[in-house]
């Protein structure tokens, strides 16, 4: 946007300056078109400018989600009566929710799930017998805000200042957060790295790094420098934090807190055991976020700066292949739809008064592909043999003449010939009047390449 606005800043500055360039390259064009001079590049390439440069790239690292980017996210309340859906909260600018239907939960067991968050959006997940099955995903829950100063609480409404005060009650047995997306076959062995397993394997043994939380509640710390706070009534015993009253609920703060980015990605596994006769409607088991922050705050918004020096620039045009400019190029007196095109690029186009021979060069059609370019659905690409052919050719009046001695002589070529990336044959213009491909069909597109005095007049509109 700012090299766009500085560009026009420069014309509106320098207005004269402007236009004398525009008006000697239009000059330069009508005078080579004229006398038929010069080459025609039909295919380029961009390399590297003569000189160096150094240049600052900004990244966005808070990535914006509906309106809003997440300060906060909750995690999995089975709620009560016969609605026992999971519920993934993110908080923002303003609420986002999601619903993912999934098992019944509140029947006292303990449950292992997990959620993951990329830049596609998020999914839940269902651990069960070491495999990880999905619950469901949505696409406009992604990362982002600010986690660099989250704390994780356990069993209240959530980790954000302005949520009702509910509390969740229950047991919970293990916390995991990675700042990277597990695959399903890790997240199947994440439970096993709940402290509570006999004979318990390493980090290392399931190829599960970049791991920020370990909570076990064997203790209130675990390997990360991370440490569990108790509040209320809430109790660990035989290596489960056990919330069973109003105010109960605990609070996981440290290290975690001070590695995670804004804007990363994610996977956090929890396992929960709930009743079903509890009243978990305003409550969660989970939730991350920063404590002062409140549903209406606009989410800090962090950017990464870097700097790149001695870099090449890639922005200088060299064409790979020619073609020399004619006089004029011809069309058949059928190809309406092409002069049609030519016109509302304000291309003037001619047509001859009566039949006439003339030498012309013409090239030879080796294939045809129709393919999709960018939004076009059904693009004509034509594939012509290098050399070209020179035959003298009978037109009748009312043949199409486009003679490139005029302003927009560079855009007639460009348009007209037939291997650049833009012709009026990809275009579809020409579709009924290409011949099958073979030694001596001849793309009907043919060029005068010497002045000559033709019996020509503008086309009547």
């Amino acid at each position: 946007m700012y090299y766009y606005k500085s560009i026009l800043e420069y014309c509106a500055e320098n207005p004269e300056k402007v236009m004398g360039v525009v008006d000697k390259a239009r000059k330069k064009t009508i005078k080579m078109g004229q006398n038929a001079e010069g080459q025609i590049p039909v295919q380029m390439k961009y390399v590297p400018e003569d000189y160096k440069v150094s240049y600052l790239i900004s990244e966005k690292l808070g990535i914006p989600v509906e309106g809003g980017v997440p300060t906060a996210i909750t995690l999995w309340a089975p709620l009560s009566d016969d609605e026992h859906e999971i519920l993934v909260d993110y908080w923002g600018a303003h609420r986002l929710t999601d619903d993912f239907s999934g098992p019944d939960l509140a029947d006292g067991s303990m449950h292992y799930l997990a959620l993951t968050t990329n830049t596609s959006g998020s999914e839940l997940w269902s651990i069960e017998n070491g495999k990880a099955s999905s619950l469901g995903n949505a696409s406009n829950m992604v990362p982002g805000g600010d986690w660099t100063n989250s704390v994780i609480n356990l069993g209240n409404g959530g980790a954000i200042a302005e949520w009702p005060e509910g509390f969740w009650e229950g047991s919970i047995g293990f916390v995991g957060v990675w700042n990277r997306v597990l695959s399903p076959s890790e997240l199947g062995n994440a439970p096993y790295l709940d402290a509570k397993t006999q004979n318990q394997p390493t980090l290392q043994d399931f190829g599960i790094s970049n791991m920020l939380v370990k909570m076990t509640f064997d203790d209130q710390s675990d390997l990360h420098g991370n440490t569990l706070e108790l509040f209320g009534d809430a109790e660990i015993s035989g290596g489960n934090l056990i919330l069973d009253g109003d105010g109960d609920y605990a609070q996981i703060s440290g290290e975690f807190a001070k590695t995670i980015n804004v804007g990363q990605e994610l996977t956090i596994v929890l396992s929960i055991a709930t009743e079903l006769d509890q009243d978990y409607k305003t409550a969660a088991p989970f939730g991350m976020g920063i404590p002062e922050a409140t549903p209406e705050d606009e989410p800090r918004i962090e950017r990464k700066v870097s700097k790149v020096t001695n870099a090449d620039l890639l922005k200088k045009p060299v064409a790979t292949r020619t073609r020399p400019r004619p006089y004029a190029y011809i069309l058949p007196r059928d190809a309406k739809k092409a002069v049609n095109l030519l016109k509302m690029h304000n291309i003037t186009v001619e047509v001859l008064q009566k039949d006439i021979s003339i030498v012309v060069e013409g090239y030879l059609l080796k294939d045809i592909q129709r393919k999709k370019v960018h939004n076009h659905p059904e693009a004509a690409i034509v594939t012509v043999e290098d050399s070209t052919v020179f035959k003298e050719m009978n037109f009748p009046e009312g043949t199409f003449i486009v003679r490139t001695g005029q302003v927009m002589g560079r855009i007639i070529s460009h348009m007209l010939e037939p291997e650049t990336p833009e012709n009026i044959i990809i275009w579809n213009t020409m579709d009924n009047l290409l011949p099958q491909p073979g030694p001596d069909s001849i793309v009907p597109i043919y060029k005068v390449h010497k002045p000559i005095n033709l019996p020509i007049a503008l086309i009547d509109d």
